[in-house]
């Protein structure tokens, strides 16, 4: 099975102690089993934080993506998340500077 991107936040550069969260469900009918994510910049604007919960009958797989503007792209470990369980993970840009913050965040399963 391929991986599946849905994109849970989308926001510009962020300010220092931004609290800007967003939520994203899974579910086209091929896709990873129903998870119900929430994603939260975090630690001044550095870290992005996925929390899913499976509601599905299925076991499934998910990370964090962190798109941090000039900086390098940062994945958080798979998790793996058995129905009914809810499980966070994070990733965090290499360094903080005027436009390398968290730019993005996105859940991917597997």
């Amino acid at each position: 099975m391929g991986k599946r991107t849905r994109t849970a936040l989308m926001a510009g550069v962020l300010a220092v102690g931004s609290a800007v969260t967003g939520i994203a469900a899974a579910a086209p009918a091929n896709a990873a089993p129903p998870f119900i994510c929430q994603t939260a910049v975090t630690h001044g604007g550095e870290t992005g934080e996925g929390t899913c919960r499976n509601d599905g009958t299925e076991t499934g797989q998910f990370r964090v993506h962190v798109v941090c503007g000039l900086a390098v792209d940062q994945y958080s470990s798979w998790v793996l998340l058995a129905p009914g369980q809810t499980a966070t993970t994070n990733a965090s840009c290499p360094f903080n500077l005027p436009g390398q913050g968290v730019g993005r965040i996105t859940i991917e399963f597997a």
